[in-house]
């Protein structure tokens, strides 16, 4: 007699969830869609504009595109060097894909190792300070984004001092 009552109630908990699958189907509403430029990727390599024609006929609509401040500045006297950057950052505005910027790489003139975060002194968190705004008025907002998410996430220890020398 126990067996009855349990095939019962998982006779009536299938029909409830068959229901429930159903009817959510019956009434139309549709899951969110992520915004169209939601699929991006991450080029190993430079960006062609092959490339990202490719990438714009797939639907991608945003690339990830590394800024490595360690390339971009190799000594401490040297001004920035933008122009591979650049390339990269235009072939991507003008195929109408948005650039989603990641900065790494501290300078060997600063820290020992590319992965030491440039925050624990005052010379570091100047020269990085200084690096993400010349970056930020180089490439504009998406940058700007990239590099407020970027600097709260890594410098809790201490506030950066505004802006430096460059």
């Amino acid at each position: 007699m126990s067996q009855k009552p349990t095939a019962l109630l998982a006779a009536g908990l299938l029909i409830g969830a068959l229901a429930l699958a159903h009817g959510g189907a019956a009434s139309g509403a549709q899951p969110p869609r992520a915004p169209a430029e939601f699929f991006g990727i991450g080029p190993q390599t430079p960006l062609t504009d092959r490339d990202a024609e490719y990438m714009k006929a797939g639907g991608i609509g945003v690339v990830r595109m590394a800024v490595p401040w360690s390339s971009l500045q190799a000594s401490e006297s040297d001004g920035y060097n933008w122009a591979g950057l650049d390339e990269g950052v235009g072939i991507a505005a003008r195929a109408g894909l948005k650039v989603l910027p990641f900065l790494y790489g501290t300078p060997h003139w600063l820290a020992r190792k590319p992965t030491t975060l440039p925050v624990d002194n005052g010379r570091q968190r100047r020269e990085w300070q200084a690096f993400l705004t010349a970056a930020v008025e180089r490439y504009g907002p998406p940058l700007r984004a990239a590099t407020r998410s970027w600097s709260r996430s890594r410098t809790r220890r201490s506030r950066p001092p505004t802006p430096g020398r460059r």
